[in-house]
């Protein structure tokens, strides 16, 4: 069956079958097969359509996904686009989601203070930031009930990066629901470009909560004010990149490797404010650079302004008209602190690495004392570049 038809024999037909017996049920065989994905244009061997009515009985809120496979082959875990009924079969969203019991098994006993539906919420937030989703729906409402099958429907409304609505006496016709699958797909898409491993889920779901936590600069607010008041007459002061540290070794001469925890990751990385200021300071020094070269410096400019999709920060030029491309990492740390990049950084990095730098802004805050206007800075080429990220 198509989309639409699927829908609609699930609509219609959910709350009458689950009176009936699970085992052998018609629709629980149909919810499970999902529906014919031929007719998708991102359609191909990394594509699972699969669907669920319950585990053993009926579900609550049954579901039917649509998963790239490698990124998760199983709603428990990952993200994934998924059609998600509500209780009363009212209505059914469409929806750039979550696997909740990931969640619930990986991260009950870490060292957040925070539930795992909040700590869901803030994976969603950090995405919909990312891609400047702004949902024009409600939250998703599936659950109905306070019944045990309701907390998994809980869990998907925690995990809602996006969705779209339909209800379910006005469903639209199968060529529109083709059209809003392929569009949510393409936000999939970008979300596996934005994944620091889109293989490792616990790494790049830690690395987001750390973001969100350890993302600004500085909470003292006179100390902002400080920082962005000096920023119009800031300049960049470029130093030699610092020496690779050594691993240590033990006294029998055997390499000891030295633990580190993963929160790193993210504790100094750039905030919406603070961080963008650091690209100014880069898109002015390359104006600047270019100076003697006016056609060409009229053409630089931020394209981070329009998401994190084109994995750089601002396009400039060399002065023999080739591009440029620079990716702009702003931390208070010193130097030699370590600094993430996405999957898709590095990718374009390794791609375009002839044309390709890395601007390394460290001690950002130091523009908050009385006698600093400077900020230190040095480059990392892209031929420059190991085979593995720069962590």
């Amino acid at each position: 069956m198509n989309i639409h038809d699927t829908l609609e024999t699930v609509l219609n037909n959910y709350l009458t079958e689950t009176k009936k017996d699970f085992a052998g049920n018609w629709l629980a065989a149909t919810l499970r097969r999902g529906f014919d994905a031929d007719e998708l244009s991102f359609n191909n061997d990394k594509i699972k359509v699969y669907g669920s009515g319950g585990s053993g009985g009926w579900a609550g809120a049954p579901w039917i996904a649509i998963c790239d496979t490698e990124m998760t082959t199983s709603v428990q875990r990952g993200f994934f686009v998924v059609y998600l009924f509500s209780e009363d079969m009212k209505r059914v969203y469409l929806s750039l989601n979550q696997g909740w019991t990931f969640w619930e098994k990986e991260f009950k006993n870490d060292n957040f203070e925070q539930s795992a539906v909040d700590k869901v919420k803030e994976v969603s937030s950090y995405f919909q930031s990312k891609l400047s989703i702004r949902n024009t729906a409600l939250p998703m409402k599936l659950a109905t009930t306070s019944s045990k099958s309701s907390k998994l429907a809980l869990g998907y409304e925690a995990g809602e990066i996006y969705s779209i609505e339909y209800d379910a006496n006005d469903l639209p016709g199968n060529s529109v629901l083709v059209k809003d699958v392929e569009l949510m797909w393409s936000k999939l898409m970008d979300v596996k470009s934005l994944m620091q491993d889109a293989g490792d889920l616990t790494e790049s779901v830690t690395y987001i909560l750390n973001y969100q936590r350890n993302a600004s600069f500085t909470n003292n607010v006179q100390e902002t004010v400080s920082i962005t008041d000096k920023l119009s007459e800031a300049k960049l002061i470029e130093k030699q990149r610092p020496v690779s540290r050594k691993t240590r070794k033990n006294s029998s001469g055997k390499k000891k490797r030295i633990a580190k925890k993963k929160d790193y990751l993210a504790q100094h990385e750039k905030n919406q404010e603070l961080g963008l200021s650091g690209e100014e300071l880069v898109l002015e020094y390359e104006k600047q650079r270019l100076v003697d070269y006016p056609q060409l410096q009229a053409m630089v400019k931020r394209v981070s302004k329009d998401g994190d999709g084109d994995g750089y920060d601002i396009l400039s030029y060399n002065i023999d008209g080739s591009p440029l491309y620079i990716e702009v990492k702003t931390t208070n740390g010193s130097s030699n602190t370590p600094f993430y990049m996405s999957q898709n950084e590095y990718e374009f990095a390794v791609e375009n690495k002839s044309n390709y730098v890395i601007y390394r802004l460290y001690k950002f805050t130091d523009l908050a004392k009385n006698d600093v206007n400077q900020v230190q800075f040095y480059k990392i080429q892209g031929d420059d570049f190991e085979k593995k990220k720069c962590k």
